[in-house]
C-alpha cells in the first residue's frame, strides 16, 4: 500500500541449481518478479557461474548475469572470465575433502536437531560453524566442525598470478564499462609460482584493476585500482588500497571531479 492508496500485490519465485558436469561446476540461478496494481510490470534476473579446472592448479571462471523487464526489455548485463594459477591443487567447493567435511557436518547437526543445509564455501562454512558453535548441541558438533576447518586450511586456496576480464552495460544511465584485472602472489614459504609446494599459504598480493567507462554520449571516462594484501596469518590480513577514478559524464553534470583514495585496513577473521 503506497501513501497514495494504490495496492500492489507482487509475487515472487526463484530457482537455483548447481551441477558437477565432469571436471566442471555449473551454477545457474534465475527470478522472476510479478507486479499487479496502479503500475504494472513483471521484472527478473538470470545469473550463472562457470569454475573448470584446466590443469591441477589452472582454475578457469567464467560468469554471466542480466537484468530484464516485460516492456522495456534488458535493463543490463555483465559477462567475465578470469584464469589463475594456484599454489595448491584445486579441487571444487563440493568435491574433495572440504565437501566431505560440509556435508558430514550438515548431516550430524540435522540428527542433533539442528536445522542446517548443506553449505559450501569459504564464508558459508565458517558462518554456518558460527552458529553452530552457539548451538545447545555445539559441544557434540565441535569434532565434526573441527574436522571441517582443518580440511579447509590443508585445500585453502593460493592464488599467484591471475588475469580476468570484465564487461558490463547499465541501460537506466547508458554506461558500459570494460575492465581488466591482474594478480601477482608471493606465497610462504617464499619460491617462484611454478615452484610451490602443497604446504604453501598466502603471503604477499598485489592486485591491479583499469576500467573504461562509455556513456551513451561516447563520453569516456578510466579509473584505477590497486591493492596489495599481506596475510600477517591465517585470519589477519593487512590491505593498502589506491585509487582514481575520472569523472564520468553524470559526475561532469554534477561537478565532480577525478577522486583519489588511499585506505589501508586491517581485517581479522577468526576461524578462516
Amino acid at each position: 500500500m503506497t501513501e497514495a492508496g494504490s495496492e500492489n500485490e507482487v509475487e515472487t519465485g526463484r530457482l537455483s541449481v548447481v551441477a558437477q558436469v565432469g571436471r566442471a561446476e555449473v551454477e545457474a540461478e534465475g527470478g522472476l518478479s510479478d507486479t499487479a496494481g496502479r503500475f504494472p510490470r513483471t521484472d527478473g534476473d538470470t545469473a550463472g557461474r562457470l569454475r573448470l579446472p584446466l590443469a591441477p592448479r589452472l582454475l578457469f571462471e567464467g560468469h554471466a548475469n542480466a537484468r530484464f523487464e516485460n516492456r522495456a526489455g534488458s535493463l543490463g548485463h555483465e559477462y567475465g572470465g578470469s584464469l589463475t594459477w594456484l599454489g595448491r591443487r584445486y579441487r571444487l567447493p563440493r568435491a574433495g575433502l572440504v565437501g566431505e567435511r560440509a556435508v558430514a557436518l550438515a548431516r550430524q547437526a540435522t540428527q542433533a536437531g539442528e536445522y542446517e543445509l548443506r553449505h559450501f564455501g569459504e564464508e558459508s562454512l565458517r558462518a554456518q560453524r558460527e552458529r553452530l558453535s552457539l548451538s545447545p548441541h555445539a559441544a557434540e558438533l565441535r569434532e565434526a566442525m573441527e574436522a571441517s576447518y582443518r580440511a579447509e586450511v590443508e585445500e585453502r586456496l593460493v592464488p599467484l598470478l591471475g588475469v580476468e576480464v570484465r564487461e558490463r552495460r547499465d541501460v537506466f544511465s547508458g554506461e558500459r564499462g570494460i575492465a581488466a584485472r591482474v594478480l601477482v602472489g608471493v606465497p610462504w614459504p617464499l619460491s617462484w609460482p611454478w615452484q610451490a609446494g602443497e604446504t604453501c599459504v598466502p603471503f604477499l598480493r598485489l592486485e591491479a584493476e583499469r576500467e573504461r567507462v562509455t556513456t551513451a554520449t561516447s563520453f569516456e571516462s578510466h579509473s584505477d585500482q590497486a591493492w596489495l594484501t599481506v596475510s600477517l596469518d591465517r585470519e589477519l590480513d593487512l590491505v593498502v588500497r589506491y585509487s582514481r577514478a575520472e569523472p564520468t559524464a553524470l559526475d561532469v553534470v554534477r561537478g565532480i571531479g577525478v577522486r583519489k583514495t588511499f585506505a589501508l585496513s586491517l581485517a581479522y577473521a577468526r576461524g578462516r
